[in-house]
């Protein structure tokens, strides 16, 4: 609770400056047993799969027949809104749905004090959570006078005065957690409309368009006829529909957790109106397919981004758990964002070092990784790396393919070495575009419209002068360094062909090697090697190749490996 990985002025040295929950000071305890990222991601799991037990219940007591409560149970755990808050590293939004179907089941039973229990639950996971309970209040108030089924039991005048005093109680509440926010982080300032409400445009307005759609699609739409459940959701929504945050109004993210439940409940209340077995299948066949497009890890959204893909344990990613098991328990670490859960058992560990604390023991990167050219953004891990080695002297003391361990004074050789390894990858250099967060050009080469991209190889045209690649852009430590080339030309001599330039952009050129007719062979592709030196640590490094114009060239693959 006390050390946040981005220290400093603009950052809490506590989390209860970011949320007030004391919903964690429960979890802390279990925590204490199993100090582990794992422990909280198993119980994250365990929170968000638990609704689908009240789903089925509040179907049953909606009078669905079992198989279709069941069925809306089932794709509850398939939920875009569930697996995303889910892959989504560990959130208090993941609680939100647990609380929330447990209050709506025994505000259904009237089981008063399980319902008010359930909400004091609901708004102890997390200050803002108020605005649910004051909603889902509302909801009942305003619901019991149009009950269709007179059978139901209506909401009795004490269940309405519980109501009312959960609804101050929540206001009350909020006003003191925000009050113990701004003692725990002075900084945090208070709630004004202009910073929560941004300027809504087109492209968002689409986004919005395509969040609600994505949640209600998967129950086959029927959340929207019948609007009345949606009001519990009604504060999220206000926010995401007129705020320009983006991840506020889209599915990769933990805030779908907020809304999940309403959806489902929304849903089981227009399927009471026609209970056929038509109904069950159309839900069935909507779920199956928004999950298996838009789910992560599904082979749909791999395409979209590597991020979204399930990536497998492999010998490289055991090597380098093995080189983050050299750092001293009681060192103080720099790590990048995705690394940062790998040493959160550690006390002091940040992704943000404070400018004027002490010099961090350890600073683990991985250059090949885009986390280490754009986050924290306004002060990235590269920056503050190479703040710390202009100012500091830092040894590599383990790396695995661009996966560095770097020790404070530490002048030792290097252990579990992998050398580094870059290549113009056919598939992906027409574009430097990936997906929206991979949009950067670090780590990877680019081939531009000039050049043909065709199979197995890309082809210079004759004519073509100036650069034909770049890359591949990555911050790399003093070394030697080998490029291979495999390439071939439809003409012959002595003229020059390709120049191979090693530099940093405007700064500095390391070296180059000019390629001239007569180093090919005849008869097909040549093999040419170049070695160069790095005498110190270049920020952005780039292999780049200049045609001369005078001949086709086809490059069929380029290499660039760390030798030493």
């Amino acid at each position: 609770m006390y050390t946040q990985p981005r220290a400093g002025f603009i950052h809490p040295s506590t989390f209860m400056g970011v949320h007030f929950s004391p919903l964690l000071m429960f979890l802390i305890e279990i925590y204490r047993f199993a100090a582990s990222p794992y422990t909280l991601l198993f119980i994250q799991s365990l929170a968000l799969a638990a609704p689908a037990w009240y789903i089925y219940k509040i179907g049953i007591q909606a009078d669905l027949k079992p198989k279709m409560a069941l069925i809306f149970a089932l794709i509850y755990l398939i939920y875009p809104g569930t697996l995303w808050s889910n892959w989504y590293d560990f959130h208090l939004e993941a609680f939100v749905p647990l609380f929330l179907s447990a209050a709506y089941f025994y505000y259904q039973r009237r089981n008063n004090v399980r319902m008010i229990g359930s909400l004091l639950l609901l708004m102890f996971t997390f200050e803002r959570a108020v605005f649910l309970v004051i909603a889902f209040a509302l909801y009942a108030v305003i619901r019991d006078p149009l009950l269709e089924k007179k059978t139901e039991k209506p909401l009795s005048n004490r269940t309405k005065l519980f109501l009312i005093l959960m609804v101050v109680c929540a206001a009350l509440y909020f006003i003191q957690s925000e009050r113990i926010m701004y003692q725990a982080w002075p900084n945090r300032g208070v709630i004004e409309p202009t910073k929560i409400f941004g300027k809504i445009t087109y492209d968002n307005l689409l986004l919005k368009v395509a969040f609600i759609a994505l949640l209600s699609a998967p129950l086959a739409f029927l959340p929207l006829f019948s609007p009345l459940e949606l009001l519990i959701a009604s504060p999220y929504l206000l926010l995401a529909m007129t705020s320009d945050y983006t991840p506020y109004f889209t599915i990769p993210w933990q805030y779908p957790a907020i809304i999940s439940i309403p959806f489902f409940l929304a849903a089981i209340e227009a399927a009471k109106k026609e209970q056929t077995t038509r109904i069950g299948v159309k839900v069935v066949a909507a779920g199956l397919t928004i999950f298996l497009l838009f789910s992560p890890g599904t082979p749909i959204m791999t395409q979209f981004s590597s991020n979204w893909a399930i990536t497998l344990p492999d010998n490289e990613t055991i090597l380098k758990h093995a080189a983050i098991s050299q750092i001293d328990q009681g060192s103080s670490v720099l790590a990048q964002e995705n690394l940062f859960p790998n040493l959160t058992e550690r006390k002091t560990a940040y992704t943000l070092w404070p400018k004027n604390a002490i010099p961090p023991d350890y600073i683990v990167v991985d250059i090949q990784s885009y986390y280490f050219y754009t986050e924290p953004i306004g002060n990235t891990t590269r920056e503050q790396m190479l703040r710390l080695l202009n100012e500091y002297n830092y040894g590599i003391k383990a790396q695995v393919n661009g996966f560095f361990v770097l020790k404070l004074g530490y002048e030792g050789g290097k252990t579990m070495i992998t050398p580094l390894k870059s290549q113009l990858d056919l598939v992906d250099a027409r574009s430097p575009f990936v997906s929206q967060e991979d949009y950067f050009r670090e780590t990877s080469f680019f081939v531009p419209d000039s050049v043909k991209v065709e199979d197995g190889h890309i082809t210079i045209p004759k004519g073509l002068r100036g650069s034909v690649w770049w890359g591949p852009w990555l911050t790399l430590p003093p070394g030697e360094y080998r490029v291979t080339i495999i390439l071939d030309a439809d003409e012959l001599g002595s003229l020059p062909l390709l120049t191979l330039e090693s530099y940093w952009y405007k700064t500095i050129t390391y070296d180059e090697l000019m390629i001239t007719g007569d180093s090919l062979t005849d008869g097909g592709p040549t093999t040419i090697v170049w070695e160069f030196t790095l005498d110190e640590w270049a920020p952005s490094l780039e292999v780049v190749g200049i045609s001369h114009g005078w001949a086709e060239v086809r490059v069929y693959s380029l290499t660039l490996e760390e030798i030493s």
